[in-house]
């Protein structure tokens, strides 16, 4: 008897040790399956990503070479005033107005580049700079002979744009170049340029053929050109990778690799000659998607790999690169709890076999039913996020398309309205104006103004829902903010179709020689939205306004969230308008919302202002709200740190 029971309990120890054995095994695959699982889902939104952000430098690429096609054409134009008898002849001396206007036109083009492109050249047919256009303080190398340089040189060949392999600048920093040819006819596309006896001078389309006259070059920062889009310096999250037509590398947190071609030497030994890594770069030098798993000296990457495409041509390569254990860290610290708990459980197991084993058993149809019922909410819940990604991928298409009509469609008319409507009120263009056409004039600027005001509020908006929202922060005095305040306000008030009578009173409660670290440009457009609401609702023949800067007390404020120990200093701006009713003062900050819609016919508006502005501010770390305790007209105010 005792036997048999030796027997059985050998073969039920067995049992219970193959169940264990089982049991690891089983949760090994499915822990490799939960980590695949993982690695599949992030891969595909890490498609998206890199397919999004490639599009977003070609569509830069493509700007820049536009604009400097059109500058290519201002110094075509001014080519051929300047060698037209019929416009250099005369008491009039009218090529001095043309050559005017255009080149205006090519200082206002250098400001919109400069956004993405530091410095602008102008090479004669001997490649020696003979304009340039750069920030402040910085050489211009005026005079600079750049015939060393393959890109100039390969413009004179081709007679062609030509966007540079990565190089580095006189003034030591990464740069790529952007080209465009110059010659003594050019295409213009717009309207009549002055009059109409100009006509044949400036004919409406001619060919990029004639005489080389030089080139203009916009010359890129490659980090300006990447980091706005992604991670360029922290390899331990997902970063960013650019490499050049002969698969130099441009950007990249390892910054001793920028420079380097990727089959060099020391790459190769980096990434132990993976086959993976080098079909990837060269299918994307060779405009194909590709993107493959492969291993580093610093562990496990997924890399997702796109052509940059310019001008309808592969110029570039952009690799989104993933370090694995960031994708795997939160699931490695479930798994590893749960193999913890694991190992508890067999050992209870060990001290009770026969009771485990029936444990086991029901446990086993529990967790049958569990994984059934896990199993169905999962599919549910994929099901729920097939759709609302879905929803996102389509939100997003919609706003890129809106945001690219935006930019075609009304920021472009705009220029040459404004353009044209600036030289009407030069007497040197048009002579004197009588003052009903100086007023019409002035109205259409105004409108003007008030619409690249309205396109600009738009893209703010989307820039933060988005989190591109880029702040130039550097340190300034408190006083330079509020001075610039009231600056803005004489301007609003000059502008002001029907004048009103209102006093603007500035008190500052701090040090004047106090300052903050923020970005002034935005801290400014934020008090001039807040100033430009009480001018619109103070009353016109006593209207009065004040802006207040005192230190942040806490503890006066007990309806805020923040209760950090940070320093801070308050804004208020306030005014004896109106006032807001208490039931609408929650609804102020959502997009396009209005108190009342008579409002905006009455006042103009889009209702986006103070969505910017608590933008704005909480970007600096800051608050902003509506004072409810102001009886006395509106209150608003906000922090930021010291």
């Amino acid at each position: 008897m005792l036997k048999i029971h030796l027997v059985s309990l050998a073969f039920i120890i067995s049992l219970v040790v193959i169940s264990n054995v089982v049991y690891f095994y089983l949760q090994e695959q499915n822990e490799k399956d939960a980590l695949n699982g993982l690695l599949v889902q992030h891969v595909s939104l890490q498609n998206q990503s890199g397919k999004s952000i490639t599009n977003s430098i070609s569509s830069d690429l493509n700007s820049m070479l536009n604009m400097i096609e059109n500058v290519a054409q201002m110094k075509a134009m001014i080519n051929i005033v300047k060698n037209d008898t019929r416009l250099t002849g005369g008491e009039e001396n009218t090529s001095s107005y043309v050559l005017d206007f255009l080149q205006d036109q090519i200082n206002s083009t250098y400001v919109d580049l400069s956004k993405k492109a530091d410095r602008l050249y102008i090479l004669d047919k001997d490649d020696v700079v003979i304009e340039s256009y750069a920030p402040p303080g910085q050489d211009t190398f005026i005079g600079l002979d750049l015939s060393f340089r393959d890109y100039v040189n390969k413009t004179k060949e081709t007679k062609l744009p030509v966007y540079s392999d990565l190089f580095k600048g006189a003034d030591g920093i990464n740069r790529i170049t952007i080209t465009y040819p110059v010659f003594n006819k050019t295409v213009y596309s717009g309207q009549d340029l002055y009059m109409a006896d100009l006509e044949d001078t400036f004919p409406n389309k001619t060919s990029n053929s004639g005489n080389y006259l030089g080139l203009v070059a916009a010359s890129v920062p490659v980090s300006q050109l990447f980091e706005r889009y992604g991670n360029i310096f922290n390899v331990e999250s997902q970063y960013l990778v650019g490499y050049d037509k002969n698969g130099t590398i441009m950007i990249s947190p390892r910054v001793e690799f920028i420079g380097k071609n990727y089959l060099s030497p020391e790459i190769q030994q980096v990434i132990d000659r993976n086959g993976v890594y080098n079909r990837i770069i060269s299918n994307i030098l060779n405009g194909k998607q590709d993107q493959g798993l492969y291993t580093t000296d610093l562990g496990e990457r997924y890399n997702t790999a796109f052509p940059i495409l310019a001008n309808n041509k592969t110029e570039y390569g952009l690799s989104v690169v993933t370090p694995t254990n960031s994708i795997y860290e939160n699931m490695n610290e479930v798994m590893r709890n749960e193999r913890i708990q694991s190992a508890l459980l067999v050992t209870t197991m060990s001290a009770g076999v026969i009771i485990i084993i029936l444990i086991l058993r029901n446990w086993s149809k529990d967790l049958g039913k569990e994984v059934k019922k896990r199993t169905l909410e999962l599919k549910e819940a994929n099901q729920r996020l097939e759709i609302v990604n879905e929803k996102i991928i389509a939100s997003e298409k919609a706003k890129e398309e809106f945001i690219s009509m935006v930019s075609h469609e009304l920021r472009t008319p705009l220029m040459p309205i404004k353009a044209y409507a600036g030289m009407l009120l030069k007497p040197k263009y048009t002579g004197e104006l009588n003052p009903k056409q100086k007023k019409a004039i002035e109205s259409i600027l105004r409108n003007v103004t008030t619409m690249e005001r309205l396109v600009e509020d738009v893209f703010d908006v989307y820039r933060l829902g988005m989190n591109r929202l880029n702040l130039s922060k550097q340190e300034i005095g408190v006083k330079n903010l509020v001075d610039t305040a009231v600056s803005e306000f004489q301007e609003i008030i000059k502008n002001q179709d029907s004048k009103k009578n209102i006093q603007l009173n500035a008190k500052l409660n701090v040090s004047e020689e106090l300052k903050i670290h923020c970005d002034p440009q935005r801290i400014n457009q934020v008090l001039g939205n807040l100033i430009k609401n009480s001018i619109d609702f103070v009353p016109a023949d006593n209207g009065i306004i004040n802006i207040k800067v005192d230190n942040y007390d806490n503890s006066q404020y007990l309806d805020r969230s923040n209760s950090t120990k940070e320093k801070k200093i308050i804004f208020t701006v306030e005014d004896n308008g109106p006032g807001i009713p208490n039931d609408k003062i929650d609804s102020l900050f959502r997009k396009f919302y209005q108190i009342d819609t008579s409002l905006t016919r009455k006042h103009g508006g889009t209702g986006l202002g103070l969505v910017i502005c608590k933008g704005i501010v909480e970007s600096h770390g800051g608050n902003i709200w509506i004072d409810k305790n102001y009886k006395a007209g509106a209150s608003f105010k906000f922090t930021l740190p010291v």
